[in-house]
């Protein structure tokens, strides 16, 4: 299966590679036009979901070449199930801490396809900061940065919150990283002024990356 690493880039040219991956999501996961006719009904979706499922029950639990097999043939043949999205959010968790380090390839394309295939699920949210978490630690601060903005406009009390001040301290790094340092200064200002409402490790943290900020 393709897979691709993101990393930061250009506004210009994320938007570019976004459209290159949801090219290769459509060909990994089988549901391009060409595919449509050879779909099976829900009915015999959820019966092969059914099956699948209980060859998972019996693999060994070790055995992740199995697993990986058993929850991608769920995802690509049963797509309008509800054990779809459940394994999609189980594999990721099986390439999140299944291996010595995460998966964060697999991790960002199977987040991504939940949350553009199933956008009602209510993994969706769980979906969203996993692959913040992803993107911040593979370094696409752009995507990390979008996805707080994204945040941000569903709730817009959330960067007024004093117990939120660790995620805009997560904020306040992508806007440097991204070169909009003035709107970085401001978030860390805004941590800083919270005084004693937020823990004095976390005005820390404000303090020195503030001072950083050319």
């Amino acid at each position: 299966m393709a897979t691709l690493t993101l990393r930061f880039l250009p506004a210009c040219r994320f938007a570019l590679l976004i459209f290159f991956w949801t090219v290769l999501l459509a060909d990994s996961f089988g549901y391009a036009a060409s595919a449509a006719s050879d779909k099976l009904s829900l009915e015999a979706q959820e019966k092969r979901a059914a099956e699948l499922y209980k060859e998972l029950v019996a693999a060994d639990s070790q055995d992740f070449a199995t697993i990986i097999r058993l929850h991608r043939l769920v995802i690509d043949h049963c797509p309008d199930t509800e054990r779809a999205q459940e394994s999609v959010w189980r594999l990721s968790n099986l390439y999140l801490v299944g291996y010595d380090k995460p998966d964060h390839a697999n991790i960002i394309e199977l987040m991504r396809y939940l949350i553009e295939r199933y956008p009602d699920s209510p993994l969706v949210p769980h979906a969203k900061q996993r692959l913040l978490r992803s993107y911040e630690d593979t370094g696409n601060m752009e995507g990390a940065r979008l996805l707080y903005e994204e945040a941000f406009s569903h709730n817009p009390d959330l960067g007024k919150n004093p117990e939120h001040a660790s995620f805009l301290l997560g904020y306040a790094k992508t806007l440097a990283a991204t070169g909009k340092k003035q709107q970085a200064r401001a978030v860390y200002q805004q941590v800083i002024d919270y005084g004693d409402a937020v823990e004095e490790w976390l005005r820390d943290i404000a303090r020195d990356a503030l001072s950083n900020i050319k």
